[in-house]
């Protein structure tokens, strides 16, 4: 089974029929920032949302801080584009292995980011030297800060902690930085704060909400520039390096683009699976499309059945006040009771990805379900994602991103939530 979370690099406007899509959908002008042209500054230009937005996510982590007691915040920048912890606090790409520190009661502080333009003024304003590792440099503003035996708040330190993902399951804070950060500030207590930053994150304001629309759109036109492109002769690489053109002419830029399928010409009876994730003005979504060319098997039908039960079913069960695992076993009693396998999760949450089902490497061979015990709650974004899959490599994997409402959730993505049917002739 391939990775699921191979990734391509960044990019820079979009054209043709994503254009069009994600300019109607939003309601947006020539120069909404998924229709600007080639030549647009790259992701790490960041500066999304409002200081609204900064001030709303602050008051909400400083009141955990002081809950627990803590004087300050120490985020890192994560190892994995899967966890955004760094810059949920800053709004800002880095360049550097660097990160964030936050005061309890007092100013933040960024390090590794350079201060590019972007539509919004820059969340922090003070910009420590990028000089040395940013566990030195935390451990200067701590002093600085007069916390020199307090208890401080660390992010990605420690393994197994809820907060982090099959990907980041032994922590993201470099052992020399953090070393550094113990020698510098011997006398501070560190409490690892991970699972606190995850909860406050997963549930999303309606600005976020509206980034995260913005983001499934141009997703849904991806979706629909593939079935387009789609023809019988078509090879896999050809398909690919056209998505790969789609992202390269515009503002958006892929978390994780994923395309299985025999290496082959498609031709009759071909099953292809895809996953396209796309960052756009501070949205992260992850779009899945299964596509088979006729005549589609029995097999292929079989499979297709199951996963779109499965499917319906998470969402159903994905209510607020219903624990997260109990809506991934909706789907995965559907696949199990099929006599089928799920190699990639059910559904998992979205900026984070701390919440997550389990993770198939082989017929009964999985890692558990992360976050099992979370309450879901309105407006919380998750991925769902349901695959059967039948050895190693039948599969079809239907789903999309949705949005958990008071009534249900609210899918931004829906040409993925059943497998497309493509004539071979």
């Amino acid at each position: 089974m391939i990775d699921r979370r191979l990734f391509l690099g960044s990019a820079a406007g979009a054209v043709g029929l994503i254009a069009a899509g994600c300019a109607k959908s939003a309601g947006a002008d020539s120069q909404s920032p998924a229709t600007k042209p080639v030549g647009a500054p790259p992701p790490f230009s960041a500066r999304n949302f409002t200081i609204a937005e900064r001030d709303r996510r602050w008051s909400a982590v400083r009141e955990r801080l002081r809950a627990n007691g803590l004087a300050a915040l120490i985020v890192p920048t994560s190892t994995h584009f899967t966890l955004n912890y760094a810059q949920y606090l800053s709004d800002a790409g880095f360049m550097l292995q660097g990160g964030v520190v936050l005061v309890a009661d007092g100013d933040a502080y960024i390090f590794g980011a350079p201060p590019f333009p972007g539509k919004n003024p820059a969340w922090i304003a003070n910009m420590l030297p990028p000089f040395g590792s940013f566990g030195s440099a935390a451990s200067q503003v701590l002093g600085a800060a007069g916390i020199s035996s307090a208890k401080v708040g660390i992010v990605g330190a420690h393994a197994s902690k809820f907060g982090l993902n099959e990907f980041t399951a032994a922590g993201f804070f470099p052992a020399s930085s953090f070393k550094d950060l113990i020698d510098g500030a011997p006398e501070v207590e560190l409490v690892d704060f991970t699972p606190d930053l995850a909860e406050v994150m997963l549930v999303k304001s309606s600005e976020e909400i509206a980034a995260m629309e913005q983001a499934a759109q141009f997703c849904e036109g991806v979706h629909r520039s593939i079935l387009a492109k789609a023809r019988a002769g078509v090879t896999p690489f050809e398909l690919n390096a056209h998505v790969g053109s789609l992202y390269a002419n515009s503002m958006a830029s892929p978390g994780v683009q994923i395309l299985e399928s025999a290496p082959v010409p498609f031709g009759e009876g071909t099953v292809v699976n895809t996953e396209y994730g796309v960052k756009l003005a501070g949205g992260h979504t992850q779009g899945t499309l299964s596509f088979a060319f006729s005549p589609v098997s029995d097999e292929t039908n079989s499979l297709a059945q199951v996963a779109e039960r499965a499917f319906e079913a998470s969402k159903s069960a994905a209510m607020p006040g219903t624990r997260f695992g109990d809506a991934v076993k909706a789907a995965e009693a559907i696949i199990d009771e099929a006599g089928y396998w799920n190699g990639f999760p059910v559904i998992h949450s979205m900026s984070p990805i701390a919440l997550v089902g389990r993770v198939g490497m082989a017929p009964g061979m999985y890692q558990p379900v992360r976050g099992e015990e979370i309450i879901l709650q309105s407006g919380m974004v998750l991925s769902f994602e349901a695959n059967a899959r039948k050895g190693q490599k039948a599969m079809v994997k239907v789903g999309g991103t949705g949005v958990v409402t008071d009534t249900g959730v609210r899918m931004l993505n829906t040409l993925g939530n059943t497998m497309q049917v493509i004539s071979a002739t």
